[in-house]
Formats: C-alpha cells, sequence, structure tokens
C-alpha cells in the first residue's frame, strides 16, 4: 500500500543509453516487487511481456489469487464475473498510468511529442502494427521478441520519441500480409498502350546509346 499521492519517479536521460536504462532496470525491479504487479500479468499483451521478462517469477505469484493488498485492504478494482447465471462482484489487483509509464521505460519531457520510451505505447502498438487484429497474435509476440532481443541480447538500449517508435512499427509490417490480389495480363494492356504511344519505336536489340527519348512523356500523345 502506498500514501495518497504517492507517484513514481521518472527517469532521466542523462549521459547516455546505458546509464537511463540502469535507472530503468532498478526502478521496474522495484515495481514488480510490489503486491499488486501481479495485475500486468492479467493485462496480458505487451504490459504482461515485459513484467514476465524482468520478474520470472510473476506468473506463479498471479496464479496464486488476489495479493494481500486485496484480501486485507480491499484495495483494487471491482470485476463483476457471471457463473451459471449468478453474478458476483470480486475485487482484482489494480496498477495505475504512472506505473505503467515505469514498465515501458518513459521518459517525460513535459510534451507529450517528444517524451522518449524504451518500449512502445500500448495504444500505438495497438494501432500501428497490422500484427494486431483486435487481439494479440504471434506476430505481436514475435515483434515484441526482436525489441527484447535487442536490448538483452545486443544491449541496445534506444529510447525513441512517438514519431520514431512509429516510423519502427510501420517497418515492422512489411510482410505481415501477402498480397490479396495477383496482377492478370489484362491489367498491363493499358499502361503497355500509353508506353507504346509515347515510344513508338522499337527498341529490341538496339544499343541504348543509340535510343532516342522523347523529351517529355505524354501518355495521351
Amino acid at each position: 500500500m502506498y500514501s495518497p499521492g504517492y507517484m513514481d519517479d521518472s527517469l532521466v536521460y542523462g549521459r547516455g543509453g546505458v546509464e537511463c536504462y540502469n535507472q530503468y532496470q532498478t526502478a521496474v525491479t522495484s515495481l514488480l516487487e510490489r503486491s499488486h504487479a501481479v495485475a500486468f500479468i492479467a493485462a496480458s499483451g505487451l504490459l504482461s511481456f515485459i513484467a514476465q521478462m524482468y520478474d520470472k517469477d510473476l506468473v506463479n505469484r498471479f496464479v496464486s489469487g488476489p495479493s494481500a493488498q486485496v484480501t486485507n485492504f480491499t484495495a483494487g478494482r471491482m470485476l463483476l464475473v457471471e457463473k451459471e447465471g449468478i453474478e458476483a462482484f470480486y475485487t482484482a489487483d489494480k496498477y495505475v498510468p504512472t506505473e505503467v509509464d515505469v514498465l515501458i521505460g518513459k521518459i517525460s519531457t513535459g510534451n507529450p511529442n517528444s517524451d522518449c520510451l524504451l518500449w512502445p505505447d500500448l495504444s500505438l502498438l495497438e494501432e500501428i502494427s497490422d500484427h494486431y487484429h483486435e487481439a494479440w497474435t504471434p506476430g505481436c509476440y514475435n515483434k515484441l521478441e526482436n525489441l527484447k532481443n535487442r536490448i538483452i541480447e545486443k544491449k541496445q538500449y534506444v529510447w525513441r520519441m512517438q514519431k520514431q517508435w512509429i516510423q519502427c512499427l510501420l517497418r515492422g509490417n512489411k510482410g505481415a500480409f501477402a498480397t490479396k490480389y495477383i496482377p492478370a495480363d489484362e491489367d498491363f494492356e493499358e499502361g503497355m498502350e500509353l508506353i507504346c504511344h509515347s515510344f513508338p519505336k522499337d527498341w529490341q536489340n538496339s544499343e541504348v546509346a543509340t535510343i532516342v527519348f522523347p523529351e517529355e512523356f505524354d501518355p495521351r500523345m
């Protein structure tokens, strides 16, 4: 339990990514030691992935049931559960937005557009990544595994602004889907006609140096 008005300290980007990552690890370790940190497992997706990455025992704590914070102090969130036609309320562990900021490694600058993140914002990931289809898919987890490998194995501690994360996630969209339409021969006829009208000369077996290009390409000619 925390006293009213408790706020997590924001990360400070100092002399480089390594120093900031050390701050981040310390902050996340402290966060996941809290009894209600099991709520990140219930959240699934990105938050659950990061939480398990830094605390392997968190799943075991989650399946053991609500924490002491819930059972002793009834502090958490109310959930409505229906079983066999009977509705019942029970209290579950709850995290707050500032704790999410800690988990995704947010460095606040006072301007949302220039805030830096070690991990993409959850809403941004779901909006931009075409691997997300109103639910988490294997493609989503593959993307997260790549980010994890960059941090843990390659030790590349890169904090990105929102627009940089958008570019990064868009690059990850390549190859997510195969083309849905396979062009047929007739689809090229119009283009071939336009080219023939503007370049009527047969260039086959001609030397490139001898080919005369028109100064302007006008498909209406």
